[in-house]
């Protein structure tokens, strides 16, 4: 299901020499765009989050290129242009599904940011597949346990039964107006309630979530962005993140960031990669 926003997006992919690459995986076909940058800096690894895709990470793409050497940005499955995961595939087995190809792509450790579900993904890559993260920039992650109520409520959230739900949620999304906010509860509510989508949530399980022993095994330098203005995930959950994430992984309150700044803040989140990048190069050239 491409939308006029998405054919936009892949057109100046094309532009920029992205290659549109399908690659076979554990659990079905992952799509995946994979270009080249133009600066010194190491590969970067883009994840997008929950019921979004590839393509809308295209203007963070276009502020990194100039900075780096490569990237790669996949569909996740059941997203974009991947193949839907198995009907009993845990996401556990998703993730690790995604990073097998990863490491089939990469040739290097790369730098990896992360949205929502994508910084779950990215988080997860990073401690169960250290040689490939050379460091790691998340925003707003998945994957804090919440009691059961608050669980509840957060797959009631991603469950939008109608446009005037998935206002709600785009509401929640940003810290200032969203633009064109009916279009985009609209194209919100078809991409969430695919079957593909939704399978997801209905296989999350309580041990696809983090432990605070799986987070302190996490080795590579990193940053977690947690906006000042997030509205979408719980105040228990970025608790979670704070008490158990390695001090070299700080939490950052960025003033007007929301739960998607890869679209509202996409010139202040490209610079903050890009510094997090060549502060670790020069740490590493010292």
């Amino acid at each position: 299901m491409s939308t006029l926003i998405d054919k936009v997006a892949q057109n100046k992919l094309r532009r920029y020499g992205f290659w549109s690459l399908r690659i076979p995986g554990a659990l079905g076909v992952h799509h995946v765009y994979d270009g080249p940058g133009e600066g010194d800096l190491p590969p970067v690894v883009l994840l997008h989050g929950f019921g979004s895709g590839s393509t809308h990470m295209v203007r963070l793409i276009g502020l990194l290129r100039p900075h780096v050497r490569r990237i790669i940005v996949p569909d996740l499955l059941g997203h974009g242009q991947s193949d839907a995961a198995p009907e009993d595939a845990s996401n556990r087995a998703v993730s690790q599904a995604l990073f097998d190809v990863l490491e089939e792509l990469l040739d290097e450790p790369a730098l990896v940011f992360g949205n929502s579900l994508g910084g779950m993904m990215g988080l997860r890559f990073a401690v169960d597949r250290p040689r490939s993260v050379k460091g790691l920039v998340v925003c707003s992650p998945a994957g804090a346990p919440l009691n059961p109520h608050l669980h509840a409520e957060m797959l009631r959230r991603f469950r939008p039964q109608n446009v005037e739900e998935a206002r709600v949620l785009v509401d929640l999304a940003f810290a200032g107006k969203a633009p064109l906010p009916k279009l985009a509860a609209r194209n919100l509510h078809q991409r969430l309630m695919r079957p593909s989508v939704q399978r997801l949530l209905d296989n999350l399980l309580p041990s696809d979530l983090f432990t605070p022993e799986e987070l302190s095994r996490l080795a590579a330098p990193g940053q977690l962005l947690w906006g000042a203005s997030e509205r979408l995930l719980f105040p228990e959950q970025l608790a979670f993140f704070q008490a158990h994430l390695p001090t070299h992984c700080p939490v950052l309150r960025p003033e007007g960031y929301g739960h998607v700044a890869y679209f509202e803040n996409a010139v202040d989140l490209a610079a903050r990669i890009v510094a997090f990048g060549r502060a670790l190069h020069a740490r590493a050239a010292a």
